[in-house]
């Protein structure tokens, strides 16, 4: 039987975990365009009880000391990176990677100080041409996205391997291929593909335009995601993971006063799919330039009407 005193104790222990701040169980986080924006990033970081970002990096990329401070502030902040593998862009062709290219990136990769499992997305969106060498190769892509896995599983490192994620409403046409085409094309050139990843990539937009709003289902909707699951598991892989790298809004005058109750929909109710291990907002800081509209902060890095919505949805979480 409690004694009074230890009843006292409970009963503030109760009020005092009740007051702590709403977690959001799920991980979350930002698509950022360069490792120097994780001083962005950890300061708009949420209350994510696991946070992520998305960062590009090239395969020529050798600034150590860059990189290397990059992962200080990720492992300070509790920030898990997830590192998107690119070329370097030739007249907006990303051309494909050679083998020598990525063994040189994986041996970069070992003098960085590179802390807990080192997630490593392989490419982007190889079902568009111009981000695979100016053709639409799904043998090319598997082959090369297998040597990737491969070789980074021999590293003494904690490697999750995830392959690119695809633009699932692009059309079947001359510089872009339908995304489920294409996988079918790439498992048709190398059936055990999927055997060697440890996870999904999506991009899962509110298409079409990036405006629809977040009720609509289906392959190009904000839960795509569950489209490309049940494509999976046709192949029994339909209990893969799932990281979510690319999503999100425009932020266009008539969908701007929409945004709090479109994310509430999509952290509430979409987000929180059990199979959803990471959700990173497309982009952090994309004003100025072409992403100005999908930005969570403005030019001069205040929260722009994206984040503060999000950031609404989030903090009034239970």
């Amino acid at each position: 039987m409690l004694t009074k005193s230890l009843l006292t104790i409970f009963f503030v222990l109760v009020l005092v975990f009740s007051a702590a701040a709403p977690t959001v169980a799920m991980g979350f986080g930002f698509h950022l365009l360069h490792p120097e924006e994780i001083k962005l990033a950890a300061a708009n970081r949420n209350n994510s009880e696991e946070f992520f970002v998305t960062v590009p990096f090239a395969l020529n990329d050798r600034r150590e000391a860059v990189w290397n401070e990059f992962f200080r502030l990720a492992q300070e902040n509790r920030i898990t990176p997830l590192v998107r593998l690119v070329t370097q862009s030739d007249n907006h062709i990303w051309p494909r990677p050679t083998k020598r290219q990525i063994v040189d990136a994986a041996n970069f990769f070992r003098r960085l100080n590179w802390p807990g499992p080192r997630y490593i997305i392989v490419f982007n969106e190889p079902n568009h041409a111009n981000e695979w060498g100016g053709e639409i190769n799904p043998d090319d892509y598997a082959k090369t996205a297998l040597f990737v896995a491969s070789w980074l599983k021999t590293e003494p490192y904690p490697y999750v391997i995830l392959p690119a994620g695809l633009d699932a409403a692009a059309p079947n046409g001359p510089d872009t291929r339908d995304s489920f085409v294409f996988l079918e094309q790439m498992l048709n050139a190398e059936p055990d593909f999927l055997e060697s990843f440890d996870g999904w990539t999506s991009h899962s937009y509110p298409n079409p335009d990036f405006t629809a709003p977040p009720y609509r289902t289906g392959k190009n909707s904000l839960r795509g995601f569950e489209s490309e699951l049940n494509f999976l598991r046709r192949y029994g892989k339909g209990d893969l993971p799932v990281y979510i790298t690319e999503t999100g809004w425009r932020a266009t005058k008539s969908i701007t006063p929409r945004l709090k109750s479109y994310y509430q929909t999509a952290v509430t109710k979409i987000w929180n799919h059990p199979q959803v291990k990471a959700v990173t907002v497309f982009v952090l800081q994309g004003n100025p330039g072409p992403f100005k509209e999908f930005s969570l902060l403005n030019s001069d890095n205040s929260p722009s009407p994206q984040l503060n919505a999000l950031n609404q949805v989030i903090k009034n979480l239970d």
